[in-house]
């Protein structure tokens, strides 16, 4: 057992039929491994299933790694994990607790504070702008957004 070689496969790891050397396998798959560890994770919170699909789509096109949640509670179990989002867009209007007042706690919290946060609304450019300051959130995008708005809000917020 001295030269056994661990292989984790990855559901995306196709290994070629008649492969001639099996260490280029494995550099393969640790590449592609090292790819997929490297995506940025994306958050986002919303009640509707149809938003969080589009914009799922839109974000997992643009090379984000994207998860979603239906409320502020759903998003504790993502928030809260070892493998944490490097962003957050929540929705202001949600059941059981707003956005900007899930961005306000997660502000409080040593453990989230340093998560770039964008609120997602209908309202206003004025009414958002106020419940961004007030959220202590970094930016909002409006609804409906465009695609090409919500991947350049993500980029500028994740490159700061």
């Amino acid at each position: 057992m001295e030269n056994a070689k661990i292989l984790i496969v990855e559901d995306d790891y196709n290994c070629e039929a008649g492969a001639d050397d099996p260490d280029q396998e494995w550099l393969s798959a640790t590449r592609r491994t090292e790819k997929k560890m490297t995506q940025q994770r994306i958050l986002i919170v919303d009640d509707s299933e149809l938003i969080l699909a589009m914009a799922r789509d839109v974000l997992e096109e643009a090379g984000y790694e994207v998860f979603t949640a239906t409320n502020g509670i759903e998003a504790n179990s993502y928030i809260f994990s070892l493998n944490k989002p490097d962003l957050i867009i929540l929705d202001v209007m949600l059941p059981m607790l707003d956005g900007n007042k899930k961005a306000k706690l997660l502000r409080e919290k040593e453990f989230s504070r340093g998560i770039p946060i964008l609120l997602l609304s209908s309202k206003t450019e004025d009414e958002l702008k106020q419940l961004t300051m007030e959220a202590g959130a970094d930016g909002y995008i409006r609804k409906p957004f465009a695609k090409e708005e919500m991947v350049s809000s993500v980029q500028r917020f994740l490159s700061e």
